[in-house]
């Protein structure tokens, strides 16, 4: 509660007693409901399936020294924030997989480009993403040719650092499970505040929400992996200068 204060999500009353009340602000009125859009969102969901379903499958042949079954994961009861995946999901997951080359046809078995992308701690969305995009802008007369030295090009490169700020989100979100309930409610909204200024380019936007979400990791609540999580964002903030 007390955390949810300071982020100015709730304001609790606190009596003798203990708490007597708790009234939500407009902000947290504000992130339950992007929470929910985003629990919501099938594009989402479909994406987190298939990233979970991988490195589940990549976590049991690990510890176990075969590739798992398919009702082996229906039975861990795993699910999209807070909504356990369907039968029918994992099995869509699992063609999708197979069909980038992830997973073995026919088994579980991951292949070298799918266990590579577990151990990087990527997501299967990477492996849909071109090259680095290049944008020149030409000012001057339109008649001069571009090797003129009358005319001034800006190549507009896109940082690294959008990369690097996915990554780091995908490895938050991966965690978010095992921390305790205020926390990872608190951090999910950021994420997603996060992962919206990283679509806009909004290198503002991304470093506000990244200084929230390393304060909320590094109270003590969060224990040891939020604290671990937490040492990691300063490293990508410095990236983005």
């Amino acid at each position: 509660m007390r955390l949810l204060e300071r982020q100015d999500y709730v304001k609790g009353v606190f009596t003798m007693g203990g708490l007597a009340a708790v009234f939500i602000r407009p902000l947290g009125k504000d992130a339950a409901a992007q929470f929910e859009r985003q629990r919501r969102d099938p594009v989402r969901r479909l994406v987190a399936v298939r990233d979970d379903v991988l490195r589940w499958a990549y976590v049991s042949a690990e510890l176990n020294g075969a590739p798992p079954e398919t009702g082996d994961y229906l039975h861990t009861r795993a699910g999209y924030l807070g909504i356990p995946y369907t039968e029918a999901e994992v099995e869509g997951a699992a063609r999708r997989l197979r069909t980038a080359e992830l997973i073995s046809t026919g088994s579980w078995e991951l292949t070298d480009a799918g266990r590579q992308l577990v151990e990087d701690e990527r997501s299967v969305r990477d492996i849909d993403r071109g090259g680095v995009h290049h944008t020149t802008h030409i000012s001057g007369s339109t008649n001069v040719s571009v090797a003129s030295s009358h005319v001034t090009q800006t190549a507009h490169v896109q940082s690294q650092w959008a990369d690097e700020v996915t990554r780091l989100l995908g490895v938050v979100e991966q965690a978010v499970v095992a921390l305790p309930d205020e926390i990872a409610g608190a951090v999910t909204s950021l994420v997603e505040q996060t992962r919206g200024g990283v679509e806009r380019s909004d290198p503002s936007l991304v470093k506000r929400a990244l200084n929230r979400i390393a304060d909320v990791l590094s109270d003590s609540a969060a224990g040891a992996l939020g604290g671990h999580l937490a040492t990691q964002i300063p490293q990508v903030l410095a990236m983005m200068g």
